[in-house]
């Protein structure tokens, strides 16, 4: 009996802690968000530690406060009267168990008998029911309802009559589509802080409310509020959107939860036409799953983080200049048009980081600085579009800029509030967009339209006629056919067929296979040389396409990779390894430390040896036995971190380099993370930083001790030119 007290206390305290911190998690979320933790969240799980690794959530006080709670209730119980039997216990736990499947098993309008009350918005059913109930009640949800008159033959119908509207729009068209590049950049957290009732020394964003005087602009109705980018991505891309399915609160994400197979967009329509079709993301390729995604959406190739040169950051986030310089690379290189969705990062929240503070706000606001530093991080953004236009403006090719915003930014409550604005308002679920050119100018201002739209109004400007389904969109774009019920209808049953019905839509129109998707680049190892020393190798590999974050792998192990150009690269192994001749490949790897991309092989009997007095091309070697200016950055019981500035040879950290001393090449390791001898390192600043054994020669470390070691040993920088 009392064994089974224990068991009923235990299971209760832990059924009831994992239930309290759910409940704070989802309370979290719904202040940065304005949404709440959902039952479909599970499938973003990865991406949750990720993000949440970036913000300064403190779970370890109510941790702790959910424990006193537990342990007080524990002792009360122990001290109460009486006792609990099985026959109790039994009970107990069976009218739960009754209440819980009655409460799922009820039809959704059944609820009301019961004074529940279930909001349309999944926010406010969280805010009304609490979140156990609210979650019982998602769990419905989780299978998309199936349309009433779905089937093939409805299917066929939508077909012929999208078939039929594109037809007559045909006849109509005064635009003549000339092949321009198209490329669309969503900016993270991108808004007009005007709208947001900020008011600030200067304008925000000069450079997107100019262009919005001249081409066509307006906002877009996003399905998040401070998050969810992938949703408006998915949006814009296939012109399928989660306001399509009717009576339908669950949050909708595609992305993780129903894209497993090819669905068509914007990227399937250019790829079929014989553009180059680039995704482009500066984080992680497999946030929300979009290594996979964006293959089913029809790109030719995904660039992520993983495939970027990781030097200049904004923050926490990879500066969003390399989003331009990656763009202007793309057109510039290919010999077909192009198009290009890229997702930018650098104004993603936390916003507790200062940067240059070229805005302030003039207003008395809750948590001012957090506003500030928003506010200077999307001016940041709107430099780059100024740039990014200028590039464009004068280019020989038609092109188009398609530049917007993604979602408000996760600022929380407390400053919406003092901003006056109400989470889950109209304007809280708004973000602006813009249409640029540099061949025409759009005649369409303030443009209000959901983000699932977007695309088709971007075609319809351009003249592009040639895909059924975006030109059916169009109708939504005329305020007469906005609240079409067949139109709406029968764009729900193509987006439940396609995403999760039967996919009846590619028995009639040709599926299009993706066969040439890439992710990152395709790069090749040609040559191999290598210049040997008794215990350490130096490489050099020559081929095309390198990427700055690549490794040499071999024999199951990784070691790092020295960057000079997209066609050649430089690394040190040990010298027994060439002796094994085993297989030499190029890598990149992701955060989680998986490979997801490889090279060719090439066998280590196939490197050209080079002499110890052969240079490799373009290098110079540097004695350091005679240098005078030696600095001491940090001593250590065992070893001592020196440094030297060779102002001669303007080193920096961006020069491939290596260091040997008696035949062992020295690893390089940031200076502030050694902890052993031998290793060295180079920083932006010039400064070489080498760790030393400390024997008895430097018994008391001071400069001249440090230069008679160097005199007397043998250390030798090698240097590309």
């Amino acid at each position: 009996m009392i064994r089974s007290k224990r068991i009923i206390y235990i299971v209760g305290l832990l059924i009831g802690l994992l239930l309290s911190l759910l409940a704070y998690i989802s309370n979290v979320k719904s202040n940065l968000r304005g949404e709440p933790l959902s039952i479909l969240d599970y499938r973003l799980i990865t991406e949750a530690i990720t993000i949440a690794d970036e913000f300064k959530f403190n779970l370890i006080v109510p941790i702790i406060l959910i424990v006193i709670f537990s342990v007080i209730i524990t002792i009360i119980f122990k001290n109460v009267k009486g006792k609990i039997d099985n026959l109790e216990a039994i009970v107990f736990s069976g009218i739960s168990i009754v209440i819980l499947i009655t409460t799922f098993m009820l039809d959704i309008d059944d609820f009301s008998d019961f004074n529940i009350e279930i909001p349309a918005d999944t926010s406010f059913n969280h805010e009304e029911n609490g979140f156990v109930l609210a979650s019982v009640i998602d769990v419905k949800f989780l299978l998309v309802p199936k349309p009433d008159n779905y089937s093939k033959e409805s299917i066929a119908e939508i077909v012929d009559e999208m078939s039929e509207y594109s037809d007559k729009l045909a006849k109509n068209a005064s635009t003549k589509f000339i092949e321009p590049n198209i490329i669309f950049v969503m900016s993270e957290s991108f808004s007009d802080p005007s709208s947001l009732n900020v008011k600030a020394n200067k304008e925000v964003i000069p450079n997107f409310i100019n262009l919005t005087n001249e081409y066509t602009s307006g906002t877009i109705t996003v399905p998040g509020i401070g998050g969810g980018t992938a949703n408006t991505e998915f949006e814009v891309l296939t012109g399928f959107s989660k306001n399509n399915i009717p009576n339908y609160s669950t949050p909708y994400n595609p992305y993780n939860t129903y894209i497993y197979d090819n669905v068509d967009s914007l990227a399937t329509e250019f790829s079929k036409n014989k553009y180059e079709t680039l995704a482009l993301h500066s984080y992680h390729s497999w946030f929300y799953r979009r290594n996979n995604v964006y293959k089913y959406l029809g790109f030719n190739q995904f660039k992520s983080l993983e495939f970027m040169e990781q030097k200049d950051y904004f923050g926490r986030f990879l500066d969003d200049k390399i989003i331009n310089e990656t763009i202007i690379d793309q057109v510039n290189k290919t010999p077909n048009k192009d198009f290009i969705f890229a997702v930018t990062m650098a104004s993603h929240g936390p916003y507790d980081i200062e940067h240059e503070k070229n805005i302030i706000v003039e207003d008395k606001v809750d948590n001012r600085q957090e506003l500030e530093n928003y506010l200077n991080a999307i001016h940041l953004s709107d430099k780059y579009l100024g740039e990014l236009i200028s590039y464009f403006k004068d280019y020989d090719e038609p092109t188009v800029i398609v530049f917007f915003g993604d979602h408000i930014p996760p600022l929380g409550n407390e400053i919406y509030n003092s901003l006056g604005i109400e989470m889950g308002s109209e304007i809280s679920k708004k973000a602006p967009f813009v249409i640029w050119s540099n061949y025409y100018k759009g005649l369409n201002k303030n443009t209000s339209i959901d983000a699932s739209l977007l695309g088709a109004l971007v075609l319809q400007e351009v003249g592009y006629r040639n895909n059924d389904f975006f030109n059916y969109l169009t109708q939504s774009l005329h305020e007469n056919n906005s609240d079409n019920s067949d139109f709406k209808e029968n764009i729900y049953n193509l987006q439940y067929d396609m995403l999760h019905g039967n996919r009846y839509f590619y028995s009639i129109n040709e599926e299009f296979e993706n066969k040439d998707y890439t992710l990152g680049t395709n790069f090749e190892s040609i040559g191999i040389n290598a210049k040997q020393f008794k215990e350490s190798t130096a490489l050099e590999i020559t081929g095309v396409d390198f990427v700055p974050t690549l490794m040499l792998a071999m024999d199951n192990k990784f070691f790092p990779i020295q960057y000079s150009d997209s066609r050649k690269v430089y690394s040190y192994i040990p010298t027994s390894y060439l002796d094994k001749d085993v297989n030499i490949e190029l890598v990149v790897k992701d955060s989680r430390d998986t490979v997801i991309k490889k090279s060719n092989k090439i066998k280590g009997s196939k490197a050209h040896i080079i002499s110890k007095e052969e240079e490799f091309e373009n290098w110079v070697s540097v004695n350091l036995n005679e240098e005078q200016y030696w600095e001491i950055f940090d001593i250590k019981e065992e070893f001592v971190i020196v440094r030297l500035k060779l102002d001669d040879h303007e080193l920096n950290d961006e020069r491939p380099y290596f260091i040997e001393k008696d035949g062992l090449i020295l690893e390089d390791k940031n200076a502030d993370s050694i902890e052993d001898s031998l290793y060295s390192d180079i920083y932006a600043n010039g400064y070489m930083y080498i760790s030393i054994p400390r024997d008895a020669r430097l018994a008391n470390v001071d400069i001249e001790n440090i230069k008679n070691y160097f005199a007397q040993e043998n250390y030798i920088l090698n240097i590309l030119k």
